[in-house]
């Protein structure tokens, strides 16, 4: 298990209204989430996966990690990510001057031994089916966005030039015959 392919899997089940394991899957993530103990550049973002946590730097795997664990903690998709409300600045993890006691834990930071999510990051555990944070998804196939390339340009390019390539043959034998030369 790594923060990428859970992330993607929260995603498709906000997407789809399914809750169940929503519950365990956030733990997870936020289980990966550097907190206080991390060093600044780190704090807040989320490792890769428990045997792929960074000391000090992030990595290309954390900052992956991240992006995915981020929208997918928020209660989004990546069908319905917008920059309304973006802000230029990511707000600063609060965290509490360090202390020279220590404490031992079971679970990893942020989770929590109940499958209670309730007010977790502001997201309602109870998705409305066809619904994600509040906005509803499209009724239909033909209403979700288009992705990849245009192919009819392509298509109507290609054929045109099979169609200019067909003419060039024949007035090409047609020239020969003319001048008494056969193909």
């Amino acid at each position: 298990m790594n923060a990428n392919s859970t992330a993607l899997a929260v995603q498709a089940l906000q997407a789809t209204g399914v809750t169940g394991p929503l519950a365990a899957a956030r733990r997870y993530l936020t289980g990966l989430q550097y907190d206080c103990d991390a060093s600044s550049a780190l704090r807040g973002g989320v490792a890769y996966a428990v045997s792929a946590r960074s000391t000090r730097t992030p990595t290309d795997q954390d900052r992956r990690a991240t992006t995915q664990a981020a929208l997918a903690l928020a209660g989004g998709t990546v069908g319905t990510a917008t920059a309304a409300g973006a802000a230029p600045n990511a707000p600063a993890l609060a965290c509490a001057s360090p202390t020279t006691s220590t404490t031992t834990t079971s679970e990893p930071s942020g989770t929590s031994s109940t499958d209670d999510d309730s007010g977790y990051l502001g997201v309602d555990e109870t998705v409305e089916p066809g619904t994600i944070a509040g906005t509803a998804l499209p009724a239909s196939a033909s209403d979700l966005p288009r992705t990849g390339t245009e192919v009819a340009p392509l298509v109507a390019t290609g054929t045109g030039l099979l169609g200019l390539g067909v003419l060039a043959l024949l007035l090409a034998r047609v020239t020969r015959r003319r001048h008494g030369r056969h193909a």
